[in-house]
This record gives structure tokens, C-alpha cells and sequence, in this order.
């Protein structure tokens, strides 16, 4: 049985400003490094997880439910 998520925003950069304030973007960098940041309705990061994608190392799908609860 797959998990039930609550409604999620997801939101993408193309101009990578974003990336660039968040701290996702190498300095004179043009790929954001791998990242997964959960905000709550007040704008506070809850949860925030810095991958490395050659690792594979990414949150599984109970340690994103348990961010959003």
C-alpha cells in the first residue's frame, strides 16, 4: 500500500534564483547541487536533506510523510 501524501506545492527554477539564495548553487556553478527542503505554511524549514545524487542518496518516502506531519 503506497502512503498517502497531503496536498504539496512543488515549485521548479529555471532562472535558478532560487537555488542561488537557498545555497544549492556552486559558486560559479551552473547545476544546483542536489537538495529536498520541506516549508511549513509560516515559511520555516522543517526538514532539508542535501543528496548526492551519484549516491543515490535521496529521503525515502516515510522520512518525507513523517516531515510533512
Amino acid at each position: 500500500m503506497q502512503p498517502r501524501f497531503p496536498a504539496i506545492t512543488l515549485l521548479t527554477d529555471p532562472d535558478k534564483t532560487a537555488t542561488a539564495a537557498w545555497g544549492v548553487l556552486p559558486s560559479g556553478g551552473d547545476e544546483p547541487d542536489a537538495a529536498v527542503f520541506v516549508v511549513n505554511r509560516s515559511g520555516v524549514i522543517t526538514y532539508q536533506r542535501r543528496g548526492d545524487d551519484a549516491r543515490g542518496d535521496w529521503p525515502s518516502y516515510a522520512e518525507l510523510l513523517a516531515a510533512l506531519n
